[in-house]
């Protein structure tokens, strides 16, 4: 998940909030890359690993600028399932 300052995401515990920047972060001699969360509900601003991000921890949250394309995927032609999937 690359994320961007400004976008809206939802955390499972927080709630919704704000990406407000990155940045790397060093404890026990190991440093990660995190996303500074601002989240409003709380009034507090929150560090979630990236990695945890990209492992569906945040989620993100769809915008006006999703719309048209999530339109055309809703008004296409279903697409069959590969029957191999469906025998597991």
């Amino acid at each position: 998940m690359d994320l961007h300052t400004g976008d809206r995401v939802v955390h499972p515990q927080y709630g919704a909030g704000v990406v407000r920047g990155q940045c790397a972060l060093t404890t026990n001699g190991a440093t990660h890359d995190y996303y500074l969360i601002e989240t409003p509900a709380t009034h507090s601003t929150i560090y979630v690993d990236r990695l945890a991000a990209d492992a569906g921890q945040l989620g993100a949250v769809m915008t006006a600028a999703h719309l048209p394309a999530l339109i055309a995927l809703l008004a296409s032609q279903p697409q069959p399932l590969p029957i191999s999937s469906l025998e597991r």
